[in-house]
């Protein structure tokens, strides 16, 4: 029988330290494109800074990862910037849709027997449509979290309670209970430095015209649309109600214990026995 390793999680790296790790990608993307499609720059870069004509590898080493910090650290204000612009325009866009229901809705009672009319009445029950199953939906995943958030009470402070929440802050009860995870409101720390990848990708060309070819350019653009597409759905994720409430389910989910499945033979949870081998 093939050994298959067994390899333990629990030894793994802390997502922390996986995402400050992440924060030096670019930036050491950025360097070596520039180191190797135009080292002349890279050097007169190092002779102005009056150091020593040969490096030690550590001096280097230690110079190239600083350069990196910095670089990431700008690369993450400008996806923070990107994520704004992206919640601002949502958030316009979801405003104009409510103006727009609005001057339907009147334009539609006032002629409602015209051809335009009809076409603003369909309009609007189709936007009506859309408001409602926000709404359902909202709703919805308000009654689900209450009844998680008192088994959950239950369960972590020994509280009973036999109604409804107390009507608090909702604030509160998430910082009691718990706050959706950075995954399920935000972008990952992988797609964030595939990301700003992209970004650095394109500002190399400024430094090392050699690098302007379609095949460094489009994997380049590539990276760029897709973090913008996972930060715009991440922004959908963020804002719109259902989905936010469905996060917070899915947080407080987390905080329960998985279930123990009994099998026919009677085990619970596990991997199941595996036969000896016959003599």
């Amino acid at each position: 029988m093939l050994d298959i390793p067994k390899f333990d999680l629990s030894k793994a790296p802390h997502p922390t330290l996986v995402s400050s790790l992440l924060l030096f990608a670019p930036g050491l993307f950025f360097e070596v494109a520039i180191f190797l499609a135009n080292p002349n720059l890279v050097h007169h870069a190092y002779k102005a800074l009056a150091l020593p004509a040969k490096p030690s590898l550590y001096l280097a080493t230690l110079l190239a990862m600083f350069v990196a910090f910095l670089l990431g650290g700008l690369g993450e204000t400008w996806a923070v910037t990107i994520r704004i612009m992206l919640r601002y325009i949502y958030n316009r866009l979801h405003l104009s849709r409510k103006r727009l229901t609005i001057r339907v809705r009147r334009k539609a009672a006032s002629r409602p027997t015209s051809g335009l009319g009809r076409l603003e009445g369909r309009l609007l029950s189709w936007l009506t449509r859309l408001d409602t199953r926000r709404n359902v939906g909202v709703i919805a995943g308000r009654q689900m979290w209450a009844e998680l958030a008192k088994s959950l009470l239950k369960r972590r402070f020994g509280v009973t309670l036999d109604g409804p929440l107390p009507a608090i802050d909702s604030g509160a009860w998430y910082e009691l209970l718990g706050w959706p995870g950075t995954p399920d409101l935000r972008v990952s720390s992988f797609q964030k430095a595939f990301h700003l990848i992209g970004w650095y990708g394109v500002i190399a060309l400024r430094f090392a015209p050699s690098l302007r070819d379609p095949y460094f350019l489009a994997p380049c653009l590539f990276l760029i649309l897709n973090g913008v597409y996972q930060e715009w759905m991440a922004t959908k994720r963020f804002c719109h109600p259902s989905w936010r409430m469905g996060s917070h389910i899915i947080s407080i989910m987390s905080e329960f214990p998985p279930l123990k499945i009994v099998r026919d033979d009677g085990l619970t949870g596990g991997e199941p026995e595996e036969d000896e081998p016959s003599e």
